[in-house]
C-alpha cells in the first residue's frame, strides 16, 4: 500500500516499528518517539525530523528511497534537536531525474551508504558528519565529512572544507573542483581516472591552491588534469 499524503510520527515515549514495506507520496515527519524501520524498505518524497522532543531513528538493513527534489532539501535531520540515530547498514538512495537532492544532517551523525542515483539530478552532502559509502552518479557538491568511500563518477563536481576519506574515485572526465585552502586526507586509496580525449580534471575551486595528504595512500591516475594541488605523500 502507498501513503498518498504526509506522514508524522509525532508520540513522546512512543515507538512504530515497521512489518512490512511502506511507500508514501508525501513527505515523512518524525516529531517525537522511535520510529524503527525493522530492515524493511521504505519510499518517500523526503524525511524530516522536528521539534525538541527526544526521537530515536533506527535503520537497519533497510533501503531509503527518497523520491522528491526541493530547493532546500529533500533530507533534513538537523531541525530541533534529541535525535538518536542508529544507521545500521542501511542506504538512502535519491533517485529524482531532475532537480536538487539536498542532504542535512548533524555533524554527530554516523550513517551508511547514501547513493545519488541520477546522472542529472544535483546531489548536496551539506553536513560533516561520518559515512560509509557515498557515490554520485551526477553533479555533486560535499561540505566536509568523514568517509570510507567517495566515488565522483561524472559531472561538475565542488568539494568543500576538509575531508577525510579511506577510499577517494574521480572519473569519467569529469571536473572536479576542491575548496580554497582545504586539505583532503586521503588513508589508503586515490583513484583519478580519465580516457583519452576526455580528461578528468582537479582544479582548485577560487584560490590558487589546495592540499592532498596521501602520506599512506596508493596513488592510480591515468588521462587526469590537475592543477593547483599541494601534494603531501603518496
Amino acid at each position: 500500500k502507498t501513503f498518498v499524503a504526509e506522514i508524522y510520527f509525532n508520540g513522546i515515549g512512543g515507538s512504530w516499528i515497521l512489518q512490512d514495506a511502506f511507500a508514501a507520496t508525501g513527505k515523512m515527519y518524525l516529531y517525537a518517539g522511535t520510529l524503527n524501520t525493522n530492515n524493511k524498505n521504505v519510499t518517500v518524497n523526503s524525511f524530516f525530523t522536528a521539534s525538541s522532543n527526544a526521537k530515536q531513528l533506527m535503520l537497519g538493513a533497510s533501503t531509503i528511497t527518497v523520491t522528491g527534489v526541493t530547493a532546500a532539501c529533500t533530507w533534513d535531520a538537523t531541525i530541533g534537536s534529541n535525535l538518536v540515530l542508529n544507521a545500521g547498514t542501511s542506504h538512502i538512495k535519491f533517485t529524482s531525474s531532475t532537480g536538487v537532492a539536498n542532504f542535512i544532517s548533524n555533524s554527530t551523525s554516523t550513517y551508511y551508504n547514501i547513493t545519488f542515483q541520477d546522472v542529472t539530478q544535483q546531489g548536496i552532502l551539506s553536513s560533516y558528519g561520518n559515512y560509509h559509502n557515498v557515490i554520485c552518479n551526477g553533479p555533486a557538491n560535499i561540505y566536509g565529512g568523514v568517509f570510507n568511500k567517495v566515488d565522483f563518477r561524472k559531472g561538475t563536481n565542488y568539494i568543500s572544507y576538509n575531508n577525510t576519506y579511506d577510499t577517494l574515485l574521480i572519473s569519467g572526465g569529469s571536473l572536479n573542483y576542491f575548496g580554497a585552502g582545504t586539505i583532503q586526507t586521503i588513508n589508503s586509496y586515490l583513484n583519478i581516472d580519465g580516457t583519452v580525449g576526455n580528461l578528468t580534471k582537479i582544479y582548485p575551486e577560487t584560490s590558487p591552491t589546495y592540499s592532498i595528504n596521501m602520506a599512506n595512500c596508493t596513488v592510480c591516475s591515468n588521462y587526469a588534469d590537475i592543477i593547483g594541488c599541494q601534494a603531501v605523500g603518496g
